[in-house]
């Protein structure tokens, strides 16, 4: 009689358990658009440097064009011809949870140098 119930319990909350699983991988696999933005740099140097940050279960999308124009147009601004990205972005832990220390949000940074000659 108890295997019954528990039989007819779970197919009674079948549809639900299956919406929820549902939504969960629909939200774990959608990506997040991310904007890059100047956190950062030296006008002497001719250096730029661009973050954008994300939480656990955000898949991010960051759209290296938009990083590439952001940093040329603060490279401009100080009188240098364009910028250039230097080696690849660097994703670095920013808070942790305080149950088990796990990683729960990250900061992506991107360094780049100005090119040409300051004005």
């Amino acid at each position: 009689m108890f295997l019954t119930n528990v039989k007819d319990m779970f197919e009674m909350k079948k549809p639900t358990i299956l919406l929820l699983l549902f939504l969960f991988i629909a939200i774990a696999g959608c990506s997040t658009e991310k904007v890059w933005e100047v956190s950062g740099g030296s006008r002497a140097d001719g250096t730029v440097k661009l973050s954008y940050e994300y939480r656990l279960l955000q898949k991010p999308d960051a759209n290296t064009y938009q990083g590439d124009d952001l940093a040329t147009t603060k490279c401009q601004s100080w009188g240098y011809a364009g910028a250039r990205a230097f080696g690849k972005p660097v994703e670095q832990c920013k808070d942790r949870s305080s149950d088990d220390g796990s990683c729960i949000s990250w900061v992506v940074t991107a360094y780049y140098e100005c090119l040409g000659d300051r004005k």
